[in-house]
């Protein structure tokens, strides 16, 4: 390795991504000392939320940390022991999970929600400097933006890029490009599974649903649900795949499709060529002209409520696009992260801890990439690998190879 990765506390982390994976990051971060800023686009656990009653891939114990646990009975918000071999459902894991953790006295104050990190680059190396320990001695510089609050600039010493998979970067034209008039912030424009809020005011109401993912078919089903005699909107479901009504994914939906065959439509597309508005109340639109577009040269255009655009994810690179991650381009096997060299540790060998962490990093020196972003799997919830992506982290950045917080905590939550 060309640069030193040992980064003695107190120093400075921004994790980008408020998901699991950047919850768990955060709260190891802080028992060892390290100042942290997390930065989230959206609520904190929104996307396991949105899932509602749909069980989590494994019991609480399983998918909680020794650590996390601990934090919440300090603040008395423990998960009961006599619960932990218990499947929750996501939303119940949000809730008692993920949002108690960022509302805990060690997170609450670092927890920036509904904060899109726009740009992550350095403060003074140019670009193309080739030196790579003169890039790792710089600061990060963290460009984000909110909503009520604006855009705030934020400095940090290693970034952990827990993003994850998103829609952001695929546009709602033909081949993922920007329709005409396409805008992420215009009410009546969605862009992920809607609240329990919007729910109640779309559920009924004219929608477009535009891609194939498991979201847009979990958003159908909802529409579906309600019963025909209630349903007073229409359902406009627009797909890029023809075969995709031969899938088993629809299939599933067949009987429920066939008491709306007067309301429902499945639309074989490009995509939307234009999206207008309607009209317009005050600052807010309640309609929407779509035109869309077939491979037939057929523009159609169609009226709505509001649009659900939820293709299936990927990643995005964008905010990073100054860094050498824009690609990211981990270490090869043959480099070694400074100052480990193999030799057994307590059941575990350096060796096995170099590897997982070579497995993290970027050729951009403290730039570090977890969880299902890290494994290009956006249904990649393997919480064990996780926490032993974390665990090396830290004990290459700490110098503390043989630390390994989530024992010492499993024997004083188990001994207590």
């Amino acid at each position: 390795m060309q640069w030193d990765p040992e980064v003695e506390s107190p120093a400075t982390i921004a994790i980008v991504g408020g998901g699991w994976t950047g919850l768990e990051v955060a709260l190891y971060a802080r028992y060892l000392g390290y100042s942290i800023e997390l930065f989230d686009a959206r609520r904190i656990g929104w996307n396991w939320a949105c899932w509602e009653g749909k069980p989590m891939p494994c019991c609480w114990e399983e998918a909680t940390t020794p650590l996390g646990r601990a934090a919440l009975e300090a603040q008395g918000e423990g998960i009961p022991r006599d619960q932990w071999q218990m499947v929750p459902t996501r939303r119940e894991f949000a809730e008692r999970y993920l949002i108690a953790l960022a509302k805990s006295d060690l997170l609450v104050d670092f927890v920036h929600f509904n904060h899109r990190v726009i740009d992550v680059g350095r403060r003074t190396v140019p670009v193309r400097c080739p030196d790579a320990q003169e890039r790792c001695n710089d600061e990060f510089r963290i460009l984000s933006e909110s909503k009520f609050q604006g855009q705030r600039v934020t400095r940090a010493d290693v970034v952990v890029d827990s993003s994850g998979w998103s829609n952001h970067p695929v546009g709602m034209g033909s081949c993922g490009s920007l329709a005409a008039g396409e805008d992420r912030d215009a009410p009546g424009l969605f862009f992920a599974l809607p609240t329990d809020e919007q729910q109640d005011r779309w559920l009924q109401k004219d929608l477009l649903i535009q891609g194939e993912s498991e979201e847009a078919w979990e958003l159908a089903r909802r529409w579906l649900d309600v019963p025909a005699d209630r349903q007073q909107g229409t359902l406009r479901w627009l797909v890029q795949d023809p075969g995709f009504v031969r899938s088993d994914r629809f299939r599933s939906l067949e009987t429920l499709w066939s008491r709306h065959v007067q309301r429902a439509a499945l639309l074989s597309c490009l995509g939307i060529e234009r999206l207008i508005p309607a009209q317009a109340s005050g600052a807010s639109q309640t309609r929407w002209k779509v035109d869309v577009s077939f491979a037939d040269d057929r523009i159609e255009p169609i009226e709505v409520d509001a649009i659900f655009h939820l293709p299936h994810p990927g990643l995005d690179w964008s905010f990073c696009r100054s860094l050498w991650v824009m690609e990211p381009r981990f270490l090869s096997s043959t480099e070694k992260p400074g100052g480990i060299q193999p030799g057994p540790q307590q059941g575990e060998s350096h060796g096995q801890i170099a590897e997982q962490f070579r497995s993290i990093a970027t050729a951009e020196p403290h730039y570090y990439v977890l969880g299902s972003k890290r494994s290009n799997d956006p249904s990649d919830h393997a919480f064990r690998l996780i926490r032993e992506q974390i665990r090396s982290l830290f004990a290459v950045l700490g110098d503390r190879e043989g630390l390994d917080l989530y024992a010492v905590w499993e024997s004083r939550l188990t001994s207590s």
